[in-house]
């Protein structure tokens, strides 16, 4: 294992462990911007990490979860046991990925489908109030269509900073 790897094995367990301890105490104490903040900060910097040393499954389920954490930081989702259970969840799984990886430098890529389903309709909830700038170009969002055929991607292609649904 190179000194890359060996390092995001230890910092991805330090970030599981602090937004576990984040997320149970939202859960318990209600919600904080900083507790939000923190438990955001950890999401994003794993799923980053998780890219850096080539685990796109990882980086994509961990992306998922991000969207939900954008949604309460932004007001838009309240903090809920869905939510929480849901992040909790991708956390076990990135701890066992973690574990895979460290054991045997790679990790299985179908165990993401569970976290992204559980994460799909608090997702589409965050989502249903944006129009993404579609009103500055004159154009009305079909938001009930949007659900029926399952949006695929809400951002940008061009720039890759999407959110994937």
């Amino acid at each position: 294992m190179s000194a890359l790897q060996e390092q995001f094995v230890t910092e991805a367990r330090e970030l599981v462990r602090q937004a576990t301890d984040d997320l149970i105490a939202l859960e318990r104490n209600g919600a904080s911007s900083e507790r939000i903040d923190g438990v955001f900060r950890a999401f994003h910097t794993l799923k980053g990490s998780a890219g850096m040393v080539e685990l796109p499954a990882m980086s994509l389920m961990l992306h998922a979860a991000e969207d939900l954490l954008a949604g309460i930081r932004h007001g838009t989702l309240g903090v809920n046991a869905e939510i929480v259970d849901t992040a909790l969840a991708c956390l076990d799984q990135v701890s066992r990925w973690v574990d895979d990886f460290e054991d045997a430098g790679a990790v299985t890529i179908a165990a993401a489908g569970p976290c992204r389903s559980a994460t799909a309709a608090p997702r589409t909830r965050f989502y249903a109030g944006r129009d993404f700038g579609l009103a500055r170009m004159g154009v009305a969002p079909d938001r009930d269509r949007a659900r029926r055929v399952g949006v695929k991607h809400a951002g940008t292609a061009a720039s890759g900073h999407g959110h994937l649904l």
